[in-house]
């Protein structure tokens, strides 16, 4: 089975992709263009993004990703250099999605958890035995919530601690980075991360706060 990786709310991040060669195909989902907010103002004209598509792009060829195919909402992105393919389902607030992205999840066994808590219904459609945390997103169990805390729909790593043998892998940079500035993203900048790697969240967690707080 090839290795597999799903990203939900992917947005414009392609670090995951640049870091972890050895995955050779990634199932990335957002609700972009039409909006960054998931369900909440899909069908509002004023939360469509009118130049993610073309930046998305840009990033793609900057980071030698070739476009080709164009489905509906199904953009194919493929590196022949380190033979990785990038299946973009655009204008997809998850979990709103068809069969076609269910099949897509069904064999994936990486979740990419970076900046963004999707809906706990991921758990329905695959068993993550990979997971891949970055340094800027919050993990802790009791960490605020907007719902009700046991009430609440949105994916917390400590929702999969009965789920066996999952290692978490954190990547984090080497140097104070401004990591959302995804455009100026390129190959090389596997030079200036960290990899890690983990049996359980809590040594994960606690070699991310000793990381974030020597660096910042």
């Amino acid at each position: 089975m090839i290795n597999k990786a799903v990203y939900i709310g992917a947005g414009l991040d392609i670090i995951p992709v640049l870091l972890y060669q050895d995955i050779k195909k990634f199932i990335f989902i957002d609700s972009q263009p039409q909006s960054e907010f998931g369900e909440f103002g899909f069908t509002e004209k004023k939360f469509f993004k009118n130049n993610f598509i073309s930046t998305l792009n840009n990033i793609m060829k900057k980071n030698n990703f070739t476009l080709i195919t164009t489905s509906n909402n199904l953009l194919v992105f493929v590196n022949k250099d380190t033979e990785q393919e990038i299946c973009y389902y655009i204008n997809t607030p998850f979990p709103i999605i068809n069969q076609e992205v269910i099949n897509e999840l069904k064999d994936s066994t990486i979740l990419i958890l970076c900046g963004h808590d999707p809906h706990i219904k991921i758990l329905e459609y695959m068993t993550p035995v990979r997971i891949i945390c970055n340094l800027h997103t919050c993990y802790n169990n009791n960490k605020d919530c907007y719902e009700i805390p046991e009430l609440s729909t949105t994916l917390k790593l400590y929702d999969m601690q009965n789920i066996q043998n999952i290692q978490y892998f954190l990547y984090a940079e080497r140097t104070e980075y401004n990591f959302w500035k995804y455009e100026e993203v390129k190959p090389d900048i596997v030079k200036e991360f960290d990899k890690y790697e983990f049996n359980n969240i809590e040594e994960m967690n606690k070699k991310k706060t000793e990381l974030y707080n020597e660096l910042y």
